[in-house]
């Protein structure tokens, strides 16, 4: 009997006891002497925070909180020396990395230092550039939008013109090669942007055909689309310089292509246009 008495009262004990530390947390857990708002802890007192470029400065005292017991400091120096000290708790930010440490002091005198580095957002220029027929390979583009855009933020695409003729002055006369829409480009414009970009027409559909296609240097270059039956390359090696890899064209044209002066040296990359 007595041996089920004790039984009984080591059940109610774990009855009451347990769910006070459900969930891992011990009650006699304490809360910590500091907690930064808004920013991810990197590692041992080592915290990061992005904030937008349009801030420029930075007021400590809305995202920092500190125990009772304790008292704080900002500074520029990890030796929180006086002349480095910050009391206003405000601080300019310059754009990218801004480096401060908060110290913390205990009643009793423990000191601990944290490292806190605000980012604000760098604005960065993304220009957007296409073919524009020049006969250097460092020189063969034009740009056509410029965009000033801020760390993380996505370029406006949506803006830019994608319809092009390409023309070429020759002594008094002025030459129509070809019109195109710019269908795909050499920067994944679906990712931010996270430094100063060119992004460069990479992929093309033909729309027109005037005086022959001419292609050479334009090394962003993989794909093109072409929606007429073949026409005769009237100049050797449209594609030197090039990367392309596809040449889409009718299905139809497929093996007509293939079998042209000209178009067979590339009978690897043509393939029927994907309906």
């Amino acid at each position: 009997m007595h041996r089920i008495k004790q039984l009984l009262c080591a059940v109610l004990v774990m009855l009451f006891i347990v769910p006070l530390t459900a969930c891992g947390k011990s009650s006699t857990d304490t809360p910590p002497s500091i907690s930064f708002d808004g920013f991810e802890k990197q590692s041992d007192n080592i915290y990061y925070c992005k904030v937008p470029n349009a801030t420029t400065l930075f007021n400590f005292s809305n995202s920092i909180t500190v125990a009772n017991g304790y008292s704080w400091i900002v500074s520029t120096d990890i030796h929180c020396n006086v002349l480095d000290q910050i009391p206003s708790k405000i601080a300019t930010l310059a754009s990218g990395d801004n480096v401060f440490y908060v110290m913390t002091t205990e009643q009793n005198g423990n000191v601990e230092v944290y490292k806190l580095t605000i980012r604000r957002r760098p604005i960065y220029t993304v220009a957007v550039r296409t073919y524009s027929y020049a006969y250097s390979a460092n020189n063969n583009y034009q740009t056509i939008a410029t965009q000033q855009i801020e760390e993380d933020k996505y370029m406006d695409m949506a803006s830019v013109t994608k319809t092009y003729t390409l023309k070429k002055q020759f002594d008094t006369s002025l030459r129509t090669f070809y019109s195109y829409k710019i269908i795909g480009w050499s920067f994944d414009t679906t990712k931010p942007i996270t430094s100063n970009t060119t992004i460069t027409a990479s992929k093309i559909e033909v729309t027109e055909i005037n005086s022959g296609l001419h292609m050479k240097y334009w090394d962003t270059l993989k794909e093109i689309t072409l929606n007429s039956p073949p026409m005769s390359i009237y100049y050797s090696e449209p594609f030197q310089g090039t990367a392309i890899e596809k040449i889409f064209v009718p299905k139809e044209s497929v093996n007509a292509y293939k079998s042209t002066d000209g178009w067979g040296n590339y009978a690897n990359k043509i393939y029927a246009i994907e309906k």
